[in-house]
């Protein structure tokens, strides 16, 4: 069986593993609160600094391998959900469909989900399986380096529009200590106890 860190590898994930890094409350009210997608990338304003950074260069600093491509449509493009979801599981799915994490009955992969799911598109429910989510488990058996960046960035705006909690906090702190050193000596931390996702955890 394949192990969760040979996947990491296969992905080009092995310095985004582990997402160990504290919420900062401070960083995370600036930086949501002018985060904005732009062409080339994303803008946000840190410590009274303004910020403009490319999608490759985000990937960077946030652990993924230089080789990752941010191009998630290019890289697979032989990608179809239908017939991804019967490769894994051997259903026959017609029309729309919501798949189950617990369909998932490859462990590895069913934990690689839920660490795609808790680390990189945070929720209250991470049962249910997202189609870039899926993307990334194909690209994760196909061994292509991939960073779903700009899905992640959505996903953080999306984040700020609703009234769930907001659970991204740990890679905000990665990026704003990457352009920033003051920000990793803020000591504002948020303290909700949390699950790391590994191995052990099955």
């Amino acid at each position: 069986m394949l192990s969760l860190i040979l996947f990491f590898e296969h992905l080009g994930w092995s310095r985004v593993s582990p997402v160990h890094e504290l919420g900062l409350r401070l960083l995370m009210i600036q930086i949501f609160g002018t985060l904005q997608i732009v062409d080339y990338g994303i803008t946000f304003c840190c410590f009274v600094r303004d910020f403009g950074i490319y999608w490759k260069e985000i990937a960077n600093r946030l652990g993924f391998h230089e080789r990752c491509s941010i191009d998630l449509g290019f890289s697979l493009g032989g990608y179809q959900r239908h017939a991804f979801w019967h490769l894994i599981l051997g259903q026959h799915v017609i029309g729309k469909f919501q798949g189950h994490s617990a369909n998932i009955h490859h462990p590895t992969l069913s934990l690689l989900h839920k660490w795609i799911a808790s680390s990189f598109f945070s929720r209250d429910d991470t049962h249910l399986t997202y189609d870039i989510e899926l993307k990334l488990l194909c690209a994760a058996l196909k061994k292509i380096k991939v960073a779903p960046i700009i899905k992640l960035v959505n996903h953080w705006l999306h984040s700020i529009k609703t009234s769930t909690t907001i659970m991204c906090t740990s890679l905000i702190t990665r990026l704003a200590a990457s352009v920033d050193p003051h920000a990793a000596n803020t000591n504002i931390y948020i303290t909700t106890p949390r699950i790391m996702i590994n191995e052990s955890y099955l």
